[in-house]
């Protein structure tokens, strides 16, 4: 999937080299940490290999800026604490400036669906009414389906699954697709929060379909299973019977939407290597703001869009806005990741990026220069921004993140011009300040609207860190 996306897709292969280092070994019929190793001195050597050199040889793969992470601990939910394996993510990423990326975690046990008496009458309902439920069912467990460990790591890139693929094949009569043509966060994409309440996961990128298996009882319950036989992300593996070498089977999970992320990741430093102004000063995947610029970039690309609004609407019973909001953001973060927003922009967006270091109490202020004609036009206008960072962490210490960033516009706020509003449809700005990932959209279509000054607006970074002497 990194290399080629699915295969149901016309994707061109990456340019450039994939750098596979194995850390599992078998273990029956399922791959795991080798049971005489500790796991997270698997990921330390690897990643020392990889960026410092071991055993007196030169380091073997100095240029990586990021590193796909799609392993996890089953055994250990997120349960507001970061966990050693977390832990050792978010020191990594500091150390040697990369950027994880890290899948949200598979959950396999079932949930409730009281709605429902028996799996027969699930199967009768509307597309609409169990696309409901579902949604309704997943959150109203969601106490026992959180993101597994690594995935709260504060300087990783969180990715949740998206019941997408390329797959147009149509599922049998017994079974059951829980979302249909509707991309909603798969049956089993991992939920946050982050530590402190963040938002995690971070982005969302299709996992494949999963259909929703039912077990009966008092109450109905389904879990997400995959179906491979018609639905999924189509892969290369393996041929298990006649070694054949132009083999494939079609898969889901959170660790597809993971590699997708870190293919868009690639493909955005293709973007990245031809700008000459980017590479004035030597290549850009050698400055410590690498990791932080593609972080942005990928996230850059999302948002809930009407899949949001539709959520949010679907979440009514859990009470006011704000409660469904949380609903939602638990699900997929800021939300899906439009390629088309990575690398296309045609004659009506422009993607404007800057990267600098920032230390405790400083602000730093950009300008933005906006074009005179939508000071007269009542035309529909949308500012993103995004703010993507990494952060040393203090791993005994209440403050664990040790840098947090704000951004503001010229009054201090978090408003940017009169001309946008910042939308309803995102998670909530307080929880977005407290990881290393902030990405608001703004909207409007005002007419006459003043500029400031200088013809522009500001953004303005702050940094706030209550340990002395810190950089992010």
């Amino acid at each position: 999937l990194i290399l080629r996306g699915d295969l149901h897709e016309d994707n061109p292969p990456l340019r450039r080299r994939l750098k596979v280092v194995p850390v599992l070994a078998p273990d029956g019929g399922v791959e795991t940490p080798p049971r005489d190793r500790l796991a997270l001195r698997l990921i330390y050597r690897a990643v020392e290999d990889l960026k410092a050199g071991t055993g007196g040889q030169e380091p073997s793969g100095p240029d990586v800026v990021i590193i796909n992470h799609s392993i996890c601990d089953e055994a250990f939910g997120f349960a507001g604490a970061v966990s050693p394996w977390g832990r050792l993510l978010d020191h990594l990423a500091w150390k040697y400036r990369v950027l994880f990326v890290v899948s949200a975690g598979n959950i396999v046990d079932p949930f409730d669906l009281p709605a429902y008496p028996t799996a027969a009458d699930m199967r009768k309902a509307t597309p609409e009414h169990r696309q409901a439920e579902m949604l309704r069912g997943v959150d109203g467990a969601k106490a026992k389906r959180t993101i597994f460990s690594p995935a709260e790591s504060v300087n990783a890139l969180t990715v949740a699954a998206a019941h997408s693929d390329g797959s147009t094949l149509t599922l049998p009569a017994n079974k059951t697709d829980p979302y249909g043509t509707l991309a909603a966060p798969n049956l089993g994409s991992g939920l946050g929060h982050g530590f402190n309440r963040s938002v995690k996961p971070d982005v969302m990128l299709p996992g494949g379909r999963q259909v929703a298996h039912p077990t009966e009882g008092d109450i109905l319950q389904v879990h997400g299973r995959e179906f491979a036989d018609y639905i999924g992300q189509r892969v290369a593996m393996p041929d298990p019977t006649l070694g054949r070498l132009d083999f494939t089977r079609m898969s889901s999970g959170t660790s597809n939407a993971a590699a997708l992320a870190t293919r868009a990741g690639m493909l955005i430093g293709d973007v990245l290597d031809d700008s000459p102004a980017l590479n004035a000063a030597g290549p850009w995947y050698r400055r410590d703001t690498a990791p932080c610029v593609l972080k942005a970039l990928i996230a850059h690309g999302a948002g809930w869009g009407e899949l949001g609004r539709t959520m949010i609407d679907i979440h009514a019973p859990a009470g006011h806005r704000e409660r469904r909001k949380e609903a939602v953001a638990r699900a997929m973060g800021y939300g899906a990741v439009d390629p088309e927003r990575l690398f296309g922009a045609g004659g009506h967006r422009v993607t404007l990026l800057a990267e600098d270091r920032i230390v405790k109490d400083e602000r730093q202020m950009w300008r933005v220069p906006l074009p005179d004609e939508l000071r007269s036009y009542a035309e529909f206008r949308r500012i993103v921004v995004t703010l993507a960072w990494l952060t040393p962490v203090s791993p005994n210490s209440s403050q664990y993140r040790t840098v947090g960033l704000s951004l503001l516009g010229r009054t201090g706020k978090s408003d940017l011009w009169e001309g946008v509003q910042r939308v309803g449809h995102q998670p909530a700005i307080g929880f977005g300040r407290r990881g290393t990932l902030i990405h608001s959209v703004y909207e409007g279509d005002r007419k006459a609207i003043p500029f400031g000054e200088d013809g522009g607006f500001e953004i303005n970074v702050q940094a706030v860190s209550k340990m002395p002497g810190m950089t992010a």
